[in-house]
């Protein structure tokens, strides 16, 4: 299939999932099982063309493509103009041995990319959130109460958690103002904001909110956010591509048996982002990603570089500080197995 010949891609497709039922779809059209596929073509490294036309469009930053290098012949050349983030990007989804990602343009392509880097820079702004230049994010709790930019968002009777648009604000600019105030809130709210602001970011506001003309919702089974990721079925690390969005939850009876003493849990599980490889931040608290090698990475709010490992000990030391007297009546154990991955979602733009 050449390029711009893929109508049917156009109509049916913006990411085919192959755990979420389209197999008998991808068979028709004649697509692999995994993989990256764009316009309905295989894209990989195997082709000097393929990377001239497509490849170096996802990874190599646009300011880079002014360079003359760019428009140039030599693959060796352009790919010196590489960013190490992208280029992870881009292996992990066509070196992909469980799932589909099949964009019906270029162009649509680098939105979905341009997600992903927009969300990772987030996270990182969190992280320095005790910095001038980083996102004033943090969480709730004892004198301090929950916090999203009230101009834009209005809060739940019944959780103060979660959140709505008020009538006749538009989506953009409600996430634009959620990053201009404090936050207080958890985990799962920050990546929720985040994936919004990626999503805005990648495709512009004018779409954006033509997307969202209804208005967004912060909160748990949220129908606007449903339109910004689909769900993998499984979570094997092999699978993950900077920019997705995993939760990790500690062990099922944690917050339980508490004695009238209490003591906020805090830790039923950790919303992140996986950030990519890496195994060094730079003074501003950057990661220094590589091209090949490194440590795969997770952020959330709160714990920020970690290894799988560490974000593991992380929950578990949690538990340990909770789940014992006299915040609860007796002492309660936990195991490494206890604290499993539950959730692994791909991001998308929603168009």
């Amino acid at each position: 299939m050449k390029w711009g010949t893929a109508a049917a891609l156009t109509l049916l497709l913006a990411f085919v999932p192959s755990a979420n039922g389209f197999p008998k779809v991808k068979a028709a059209l004649g697509l692999p099982e995994h993989g990256l596929v764009i316009a309905g073509r295989v894209v990989d490294d195997s082709s000097p063309e393929t990377y001239r036309e497509v490849v170096k469009y996802l990874t190599i930053p646009v300011p880079k493509r002014e360079k003359k290098d760019f428009s140039g012949s030599d693959v060796a050349a352009i790919r010196s103009l590489e960013s190490p983030l992208r280029r992870q990007i881009f292996e992990a989804m066509a070196k992909h041995k469980h799932e589909l990602f099949a964009f019906p343009t270029v162009r649509a392509a680098e939105e979905n990319v341009a997600m992903r880097l927009s969300m990772i820079r987030s996270m990182v702004g969190v992280s320095r959130s005790w910095r001038e230049d980083g996102l004033n994010f943090g969480y709730f709790g004892g004198r301090v109460g929950t916090y999203l930019n009230p101009k834009h968002w209005d809060v739940s009777e019944t959780n103060s958690l979660d959140y709505s648009t008020r009538p006749n604000v538009k989506a953009s600019e409600a996430i634009e103002g959620a990053f201009k105030e404090p936050y207080r809130g958890d985990c799962f709210g920050c990546v929720q904001l985040i994936m919004y602001r990626g999503a805005l970011e990648a495709i512009g506001a004018k779409r954006f909110d033509k997307l969202h003309k209804d208005g967004l919702q912060l909160k748990l089974e949220s129908e606007s956010l449903a339109e910004h990721f689909w769900s993998s079925e499984t979570f094997r690390s092999e699978d993950l591509v900077p920019g997705d969005w995993v939760y990790m939850r500690n062990k099922p009876d944690y917050d339980t048996d508490r004695t009238p003493i209490g003591r906020m849990a805090l830790w039923q599980g950790e919303h992140a982002l996986y950030m990519g490889r890496y195994d060094d931040v730079d003074e501003n608290y950057s990661p220094l990603w590589l091209k090949s090698g490194g440590e795969q990475r997770f952020s959330g709010m709160g714990l920020y570089n970690q290894s799988e490992s560490d974000l593991r000990w992380a929950l578990i030391y949690g538990y340990r500080q909770l789940m014992r007297p006299p915040y609860t009546y007796v002492r309660h154990g936990i195991d490494w197995e206890d604290v499993q991955w539950e959730r692994h979602s791909y991001p998308h733009t929603g168009q």
